[in-house]
């Protein structure tokens, strides 16, 4: 069966059920808070069905050691994680793309992680699709980067251009620029 496979640094891991696309995206986040060389690795799985919800997505993430040739699981993220915006729903493909920014230095460091579910509904609007943005910020108590809340973007927030419309499918591509 097709559940995705994702090869970090000769070691292989497989998704948890047919059809849920487990390396479909891939972005390298910030430094975790467990040591310099290792990173947070986010994995998408838009196929992935959460609580009962058929391909409601999730995001994998691993802590990821380059130097060792190893990564670790850590977390899973999806609509039903709390703090995140929405909540699961069918064809929402949480996790289709994947951008993070790196770390912009200054006298706050922070990145942004910004997960994309094309198929989301949006005001009663099928596959309108929105980008779910978590800024993370460094932490000296931790010597590392946590969380600052998630904030939801789509074509009905202002000054995103354009209007949620049936099928735009909002997220499908992202980049950092």
């Amino acid at each position: 069966s097709n559940t995705g496979y994702l090869e970090v640094d000769g070691h292989g891991y497989y998704g948890q059920s047919a059809g849920e696309g487990l390396g479909a995206s891939l972005a390298v986040g910030p430094p975790t808070a467990d040591a310099d060389d290792i990173q947070f690795l986010y994995v998408g799985a838009p196929g992935r069905t959460v609580r009962g919800k058929s391909a409601a997505g999730a995001v994998e993430v691993f802590d990821w050691d380059p130097d060792a040739a190893s990564a670790t699981f850590v977390d899973a993220i999806s609509a039903a994680t709390s703090g995140v915006p929405g909540k699961p729903e069918t064809g929402s493909k949480f996790g289709t793309s994947l951008a993070n920014t790196g770390v912009v230095t200054g006298k706050r460091p922070y990145a942004v992680l910004a997960i994309g579910a094309p198929g989301q509904t949006v005001d009663s609007v099928r596959h309108a699709g929105s980008v779910a943005v978590e800024r993370l910020r460094y932490k000296a108590k931790v010597d590392g980067y946590e969380g600052d809340g998630w904030q939801v973007v789509n074509q009905s927030v202002a000054r995103v251009p354009g209007k949620s419309r049936v099928g735009a499918n909002f997220g499908t591509a992202l980049t950092v620029v």
